[in-house]
């Protein structure tokens, strides 16, 4: 099946990808090109389901970025704009085709792992090294969290429980 992209947030992407399953017509981030929040909830959940089904090892992984909620400039807006899309273009090549990305808030990732292996959960290595790279160029900081799971529960509870440890991380 073709995929088809169209980069908007009033039109829609066909998801010809997302662990070999065609799902319903979601939404895609106009900035980034990956999932928006209800587009990814929307991909997610048949993936996750799957999963419980199957009772296959399945992670969350948050990307975090903190800024300053201090005015911007538009220069500066422009810089974190940059540094959103190429996020956005590492966590495309860092995990596998068949994981699932999608910017869940404004400075927030997520990526969907199912069947996770070691392997696939080492690609969070070489984004955090990214974003040491672009953290000098706008001033955000990066915290990533993860969480992994038997698949047991809801996808909401998979997403509040990596949502805490993220809140954890930030602590220390």
């Amino acid at each position: 099946m073709r995929e088809r992209r169209v980069v908007s947030r009033t039109k829609t992407r066909v998801n010809g990808q997302a662990n070999g399953h065609t799902s319903e017509t979601v939404g895609i981030d106009d900035l980034t090109g990956v999932w928006n929040r209800a587009g990814f909830v929307a991909a997610a959940t048949p993936m996750y389901v799957s999963c419980q089904r199957r009772d296959s090892p399945i992670a969350l992984a948050y990307f975090d970025f903190d800024h300053a909620d201090s005015a911007r400039s538009p220069e500066q807006d422009a810089t974190i704009d940059r540094v959103l899309m190429m996020m956005a273009g590492q966590l495309r090549k860092a995990f596998r085709a068949s994981d699932l990305v999608g910017r869940i808030d404004t400075f927030r990732f997520a990526v969907l792992l199912t069947d996770c292996t070691d392997e696939a959960l080492a690609a969070i290595d070489g984004v955090r090294a990214l974003s040491d790279d672009l953290s000098s160029l706008s001033g955000l900081t990066l915290t990533a969290g993860m969480v992994r799971s038997a698949a047991s529960g809801t996808l909401d509870d998979l997403m509040l429980a990596a949502d805490a440890k993220q809140k954890e991380l930030k602590q220390d």
